[in-house]
């Protein structure tokens, strides 16, 4: 079997990136997919890792509301499965973090080890990042629901994702 290329793809809404773009209210950004990485079809990713911070770096202006306790972040990226955090709608959460107090600044997303990985039929020509949190407010079982992180709105409030990605077309034996 021949060795087979391993693709890094590190999304992030900071450093006005190429190709990036933020929704209005700072919840969620866009990456067009560069053409290196357009059209080969079935792959499987995995999660090497992932940040959100929580609170602007000048203080007092968090994303979320008080007393959230855990925070993901979700992509448009299809995979083949079922998730019951997105209710069945097929989009991948890339991992969540715990919110230790209300003083903590940033959190590093909860990939294992090994990371979080799953086969996607295809790579969109865009990847949507959504900055989530699961509404504290809500007690009851039926209730809880992730939201997006958009309670300050002002500037941008950094997060990324870092994929790894190979190509079943790749696969050679």
């Amino acid at each position: 079997m021949k060795p087979v290329d391993k693709y890094t793809l590190r999304i992030s809404n900071i450093n006005q990136a190429e190709g990036i773009i933020e929704n209005t209210d700072k919840s969620a950004f866009t990456l067009t997919l560069p053409n290196n990485l357009k059209g080969k079809g079935k792959c499987f990713i995995r999660v090497v890792g992932g940040m959100i911070q929580l609170e602007t770096n000048t203080g007092g202006n968090r994303i979320i509301p008080n007393n959230t306790r855990i925070v993901a972040l979700r992509s448009n990226l299809n995979f083949l499965g079922y998730d019951t955090n997105n209710r069945g709608n097929n989009a991948s959460i890339l991992g969540n973090a715990i919110v230790n107090d209300d003083n903590t600044l940033a959190v590093e997303l909860d990939a294992p080890d090994a990371g979080f990985g799953f086969t996607c039929l295809e790579l969109p020509n865009e990847i949507t990042i959504e900055k989530l949190y699961l509404n504290p407010s809500l007690v009851a079982d039926d209730a809880q629901q992730f939201l997006p992180a958009n309670e300050y709105t002002a500037t941008s409030v950094p997060c990324f994702v870092e994929l790894e990605i190979m190509f079943y077309n790749d696969f050679e034996c």
